[in-house]
């Protein structure tokens, strides 16, 4: 199973979108990408801002809440 950071993500986050985007723009993350297909938490993993690393935490949460699936 692969988790994803998507759009349900960002909503559950809190974080506002120009935040989002800004950070997306910092880390050359396609927002367009994360929102319309989602991108693997493997693939950004390595960064080591706190927006990122919180949606991580979030979309692996969410995972577990629904069972992996």
């Amino acid at each position: 199973m692969i988790t994803l950071i998507n759009s349900d993500t960002i909503r559950k986050s809190g974080h506002c979108v120009s935040g989002v985007r800004e950070v997306c723009a910092l880390h050359n993350i396609d927002m367009r990408r994360l929102v319309n297909e989602g991108i693997p938490v493997e693939e950004v993993a390595h960064i080591e801002e706190a927006y990122i690393q919180d949606m991580i935490k979030i979309a692996i949460e969410s995972e577990l809440a629904d069972g992996g699936k």
